[in-house]
């Protein structure tokens, strides 16, 4: 008993130092937790600014290489050098970000257009559309030497592009005009990207707004920013004249914008003619008031209920190491016990039966009664080595048998008279009321396991019944289940002892006092039998003694029998 408080004193801070150390991590996890958030916060910020250069840079490099992978250069300017453009640009997958595009050519004082097709690589000449104006008197006045910085035209969605170099001659085919302020004056011979050759053409691209609106430039922002951010950054993009091109995000984003303007006339590397002039387009990245908070808040949130789960799991590893050492160690000692109460329980019938063997032997013991009454005496105490004996075997049966294989019809009536019969050398002396109901009370089940716990509960009864030596027996039903109550007025079962008086090798400590025969497994095998057949015990017993022990079984087993 001493060693038991000591262990589980030892036990109990085990679990308190236990606890301590998850109470601790959860407070240093949640400290760093919150220096994570930050972390985040800061990270989310910073990341607004390089998500601009991002987009920025992502649209600047698409359109330049789809531009470079068209403009030919002087020496292509035939039908057949722009169908090869053409083509390479179709196998490179380029996006279909032109609506239209042309090349502009001067021809004697004029500057004729021929419109290239994207899907074919043919040009054909038509007349420049009225939307172009300001870019047509644009290079006219270049093609007559006259001078042209770089210009925005439609918004920025309307570019040109300088054919510098000599053109070549298409075998077959005249070439064509070569222009350019002065013929070859100031020019170069080392082809076209020469910031002082002569300008032969000029290339000129027409954005598709549709298509930058609905799938380049969410694209680019998806990309950029990411499916996270886009939930608390919104993304604007407006033209040179400041119409909105695109806009994405929450409207009510407030904050202070990250500005960046991109994609500036004569700034594109290898096709300038001059300094950059003012941009094309202006993005516009601003974060929505408290959104960003929300989402390091979850963050945090969710970090501090991983660590809280795992800090959980770790105590209540714990809690169930000590659960289950105290378990197996009341189970060692039960066994313990069980084994010192079989042997006394043993050496008693057997020193009986030794002693009378020997008597017996030694001729102690020659007139017929004497014969007689030692020989009842043996037979009593072989019954009860032979009882106490069986009882384990039918515990270790029913511990690993399970459930009942074979199921019949059993009258609960018949079984209680039978079990009442069975025992009636331990229920000698006590005064035995047995009350069932008029007809059968039926149940399906194997009748000899029933019968043998009934036969215990009987038996229980006998030993604790105290002074009053008075068993009561009854059966009510019928009806979805059958109820059987044994009762004696005997001292009880302590409200202590209740939960554990079905606990295999336990014995009351009344009992242990009393120095009454058993092993502790009686009310065990009870309990394993009426479990098996779907049915519960239990017991009752009040403040002025007695106890009752109610056995429920359910008439129609949970499966058909056989």
């Amino acid at each position: 008993m001493i060693e038991g408080r000591r262990q589980a004193g030892r036990e109990g801070v085990f679990l308190g130092v236990l606890a301590l150390v998850c109470a601790a991590l959860t407070v240093l996890q949640f400290r760093w937790t919150g220096e994570l958030a930050r972390a985040e916060f800061d990270r989310l910020a910073a990341r607004q600014g390089e998500a601009a250069e991002d987009f920025c840079r992502g649209f600047e490099e698409e359109l330049e290489g789809s531009i470079r992978a068209l403009v030919p250069d002087a020496g292509e300017l035939t039908e057949g050098g722009i169908a090869a453009r053409v083509e390479g640009w179709r196998e490179r997958g380029f996006r279909p970000v032109f609506r239209r595009v042309a090349l502009a050519i001067p021809e004697g004082g004029e500057v004729g257009l021929r419109e290239v097709d994207l899907g074919t690589g043919a040009m054909k000449e038509v007349d420049w559309p009225e939307s172009w104006s300001g870019l047509r008197r644009d290079i006219e006045r270049r093609a007559r030497g006259g001078g042209a910085p770089p210009s925005v035209y439609e918004g920025g969605a309307l570019m040109e592009y300088p054919i510098r170099g000599r053109p070549r001659r298409e075998e077959g085919r005249p070439p064509m005009p070569r222009g350019g302020p002065g013929g070859e004056r100031g020019g170069r011979p080392d082809g076209p990207g020469g910031p002082g050759g002569p300008e032969a053409g000029w290339m000129i691209f027409e954005l598709d707004a549709r298509y930058l609106r609905t799938g380049w430039l969410p694209e680019l922002a998806r990309r950029s920013i990411g499916t996270e951010g886009r939930e608390f950054y919104r993304v604007e993009v407006r033209d040179a004249s400041g119409e909105t091109v695109f806009a994405e995000g929450p409207a009510k984003a407030a904050g202070r914008p990250v500005v960046r303007e991109f994609h500036r006339p004569g700034g594109g590397p290898g096709f300038g003619g001059g300094p950059p002039g003012r941009a094309r387009w202006r993005l516009e990245m601003r974060y929505a008031p408290g959104e960003l908070e929300k989402v390091v808040a979850a963050a945090r949130r969710r970090n501090l209920a991983l660590a809280a789960g795992a800090n959980g799991l770790i105590l209540a590893a714990g809690w169930a190491l000590v659960v289950q050492a105290r378990r197996s160690r009341l189970l060692a000692e039960e066994r313990m016990n069980f084994v010192a109460n079989v042997s006394h329980e043993l050496r008693t019938p057997l020193t009986v039966i030794q002693g009378a063997a020997q008597n017996l032997k030694r001729g102690i013991v020659r007139t017929p009664e004497g014969l007689e009454r030692y020989s009842e005496l043996i037979l009593e105490h072989a019954g009860q080595l032979g009882e106490m004996v069986q009882q384990v075997l039918d515990f270790s049966s029913a511990k690993r048998g399970g459930r009942p294989a074979v199921r019949e019809l059993v009258d609960v009536g018949r079984l209680l008279q039978e079990a009442v019969g069975n025992v009636g050398a331990e229920t000698a002396g006590c005064e035995v009321a047995l009350t069932l109901p008029e007809g059968r009370l039926e149940v399906e089940g194997e009748p000899g396991a029933l019968r043998r716990a009934f036969q215990n509960l009987v038996v229980n009864a006998a030993k604790h019944g105290g002074e009053g030596r008075w068993i009561g027996i009854s059966a009510k039903g019928p009806g979805e289940r059958v109820e059987v109550t044994v009762s004696d007025r005997g001292p009880g079962v302590p409200k202590e002892e209740q939960e554990e008086i079905f606990t295999p090798f336990f014995r009351g400590e009344a009992a242990q006092e009393a120095q009454r025969r058993g092993s502790g497994l009686g009310l065990a095998l009870v309990k394993e039998i009426v479990e098996a057949h779907g049915g519960r015990v239990s017991v009752c017993s009040g403040a002025e003694g007695g106890a009752s022990f109610t056995v429920s079984l359910p008439v129609r087993a949970e499966r058909p029998m056989r």
